[in-house]
Order: structure tokens, then C-alpha cells, then sequence
């Protein structure tokens, strides 16, 4: 009986031995897995391959905001492009403002010129005509004209040259009524032009001549 029991705590010591053996291979073997589990996990030294997975998707991410940025930015040059485009016409159009100004103001100093050496003939005129006249009608009260032929031949001579003259102020009244319309024409188109907010300070760096200061005005 105590032999057999012997036997028996021989068996279970060896029995327990071989399962203390199996563990520690077990135990061994497993560690070995979770250790080239763990390499196979990892990619390089430094990032796993959720990480890497998680890189991956950041960086297609940054990909797609890349590219949008991208349609942006060739939408803005293309409006940057077109604006260019509106600039350089835009620049053309003053170049040719600025050239029909300049030509508008010396014609204006002409008109203007000549409405005023036109209203100096005309008040020369006028002043012929009141002096014939003044003088037609002291002759009149100063003598009896019926009686001298000659005072009568001066006098008809005078009246006609008063007509004469009468006709040819009339004909620079005409004249002069004319280029004055003419210069309130170009007066007001070139107050028009002067009234654009482009073009003031350009005027102002234009030749001030006489013409030009008497229609800014």
C-alpha cells in the first residue's frame, strides 16, 4: 500500500515535471510568436503599421488640400490674367483721352484767340460807326447841305460807307456770335472731360494758357 502510494507520488511529481517542461517550452514559444509578431507589426524603426496606415491616410489628405489649393490658385491667375488684360485696355483708352485733351485745348486756345481779336474788330467797328454817325449828324445841324454840293456828295459818301461799315459789322457780329457758340461748345465739352475724377490732376499738370484758365472758370 505504501509502496503504491510511493509510485503513485512518483508519477504525479513526473507527470507534473513533463507539464512544467511543456509550459516553459509553451511559454517559450509563445514569446517567440508575440516577438515576430511584434516585428512583423512594425515598419522601420520608429512607426508601426497602424501608424503607418494612419501616415498614409494624413498624407492622401494633404494630397487632396494640395490639389484644391491648386484649382484655386490657377483660378486666381486666370483672374489676375484677365484683370492684366482690363488694365493694359483701360491704359490705351487714357493714352487716347489724354492725346483728344490735349488736341481739345489747343483748339480751344485758338477759338479763343480768335473770339477775342474778333470782339476787338467788332468794338473797332463800333466805334467807326458812332464816330461817322456823330459826325454825319454835326454836319446835318452845322450846315445846310441842300445848298453845298459838296458837303452833300461827303455826306452821301459817308452814309454809304456807314453802310458799308454797318454791313460789315453786322458781318462780324455774325462771325462773332458764331465762334462764341463754338467756344461754349468746346468750353463745355471740355468741362465734361476736365469732370472725369481720372483726369483732374492731369489737367492741372497741362500748359495753363489763357484759353485754358478762361474756361476752367
Amino acid at each position: 500500500m505504501l509502496r503504491q502510494c510511493l509510485s503513485n507520488q512518483h508519477d504525479k511529481a513526473m507527470e507534473l515535471q513533463q507539464l512544467r517542461l511543456q509550459h516553459v517550452k509553451i511559454r517559450n514559444a509563445s514569446a517567440d510568436l508575440q516577438t515576430t509578431l511584434r516585428a512583423m507589426d512594425r515598419i522601420g524603426d520608429k512607426y508601426t503599421l497602424v501608424e503607418f496606415e494612419q501616415l498614409k491616410m494624413e498624407n492622401r489628405t494633404h494630397l487632396d488640400k494640395v490639389e484644391e489649393r491648386d484649382e484655386e490658385l490657377s483660378k486666381l491667375r486666370k483672374r489676375c490674367h484677365m484683370a492684366n488684360q482690363g488694365l493694359a485696355h483701360i491704359r490705351e483708352k487714357c493714352s487716347a483721352i489724354e492725346i483728344q485733351i490735349r488736341k481739345l485745348s489747343t483748339t480751344l486756345t485758338d477759338c479763343e484767340d480768335l473770339r477775342i481779336r474778333a470782339r476787338e474788330e467788332v468794338n473797332q467797328l463800333k466805334q467807326r460807326r458812332d464816330y461817322y454817325r456823330n459826325e454825319t449828324h454835326r454836319l446835318k445841324l452845322s450846315s445846310g447841305l441842300l445848298t453845298k454840293d459838296k458837303l452833300l456828295l461827303d455826306m452821301e459818301n459817308t452814309i454809304k460807307e456807314i453802310k458799308s461799315l454797318e454791313i460789315e459789322m453786322q458781318q462780324k457780329n455774325s462771325l462773332f456770335v458764331k465762334l462764341e457758340n463754338k467756344v461754349k461748345n468746346m468750353k463745355s465739352a471740355f468741362e465734361k472731360e476736365s469732370k472725369k475724377p481720372k483726369y483732374k490732376r492731369q489737367l492741372s499738370s497741362l500748359p495753363k494758357k489763357r484759353g485754358i484758365r478762361l474756361a476752367l472758370r
